[in-house]
């Protein structure tokens, strides 16, 4: 392969930014291990390094490379159409996968998922403007009297997509395969649900790792250590995400919150207070409707949790407000 030369006008254009437009990208990000990035370039795998004033890329992001024999270098990255992000441990965005149109939760009875869970991932979507499904993994564990039934049942009267399937027989795979499409979609969820197992049951040309789950815990080994980038079949694209026990959205504000509990948001319209908090104001629309079994109380706690869980990071990077 030999040296590819930007024109004067790209070579003005990066220099100037290190951004370029996504016609002018050759390359597609597909993995990130630390300092080394894998892209695929004219359908080859290419290591690449990055240039030190190019933003962090990530999975399905589109860049500009320079290459010289087999080695490649990041110049610039494309914009991106979408990007999904979480906080690191300072509160600060984190990008994690880009150019995304659906996040698919994946959940599981083994190791149980807990549902206010799901709810961080609904709220994430709406922020990223993502469409969500939630896909209920590993079915053959199921028993009659699982909560996890009456759970897809009530995001169902939400109107969300959901999907029940067993990444070990199989069963709802092709259904999966169908929602997946030609959209850009990526898995999330817990170590230990099942995203390899289910990305390899769609995938089995491709050598995926799959882990079990931990005898001595019962909780899910990580199999996925960053995000992979998969092509599929049917035109669209996978992104395996690693495994998480909580999904952080200090990032956000309040309305955020709110945008992903859309049945609290629209009912909050008609509370007497505009600042109502829905927890004991008299004249509380979001209350009576909790009242009538018009809304979940779960799903009030849980934005109830998930606003409180932004007050105490912003008190935890902010000591002074502790006293």
């Amino acid at each position: 392969m030999g040296k590819r030369k930007l024109s004067k006008q790209q070579r003005g254009r990066v220099n100037k930014r290190r951004f370029c437009q996504p016609e002018e990208a050759n390359g597609l990000v597909v993995a990130h291990h630390g300092r080394q990035i894998i892209v695929e370039h004219d359908g080859e795998s290419l290591l690449c390094s990055k240039s030190g004033s190019v933003p962090p890329v990530v999975a399905g992001d589109k860049v500009l490379l320079e290459l010289d024999n087999n080695e490649g270098s990041i110049v610039a990255l494309a914009e991106r159409r979408q990007l999904l992000t979480r906080p690191d441990w300072r509160g600060e965005k984190r990008p994690v996968a880009a150019n995304l149109d659906q996040l698919v939760v994946i959940v599981a009875p083994s190791p149980p998922t807990p549902v206010n869970l799901i709810d961080r991932y609904l709220v994430a979507a709406h922020t990223s403007q993502l469409q969500p499904i939630i896909v209920l993994n590993k079915s053959d564990l199921l028993t009659d009297d699982s909560p996890y039934h009456e759970y897809l049942a009530e995001y169902q009267a939400l109107g969300y997509a959901t999907q029940v399937v067993s990444a070990n027989s199989e069963e709802g795979i092709e259904q999966i395969r169908a929602i997946l499409g030609n959209h850009s979609s990526i898995l999330v969820g817990q170590s230990g649900v099942g995203k390899s197992s289910i990305t390899k049951a769609l995938l089995p040309e491709q050598e995926i790792d799959i882990a079990n789950i931990s005898q001595a815990t019962g909780k899910g080994r990580h199999t996925t250590t960053t995000s992979r980038y998969y092509h599929l079949a049917s035109g669209g694209s996978l992104i395996d995400s690693p495994g998480i026990r909580e999904f952080g959205l200090w990032h956000l504000d309040e309305q955020d919150v709110y945008n992903g509990f859309l049945e609290i948001q629209q009912e909050s319209a008609y509370c007497k207070f505009r600042d109502c908090t829905h927890r004991n104001e008299p004249g509380c629309a979001v209350l009576q409707a909790v009242e009538e079994d018009r809304i979940l109380i779960r799903r009030l706690d849980s934005l109830h949790g998930i606003i409180q869980s932004l007050t105490e990071v912003d008190m935890r990077h902010d000591p002074s407000q502790l006293n």
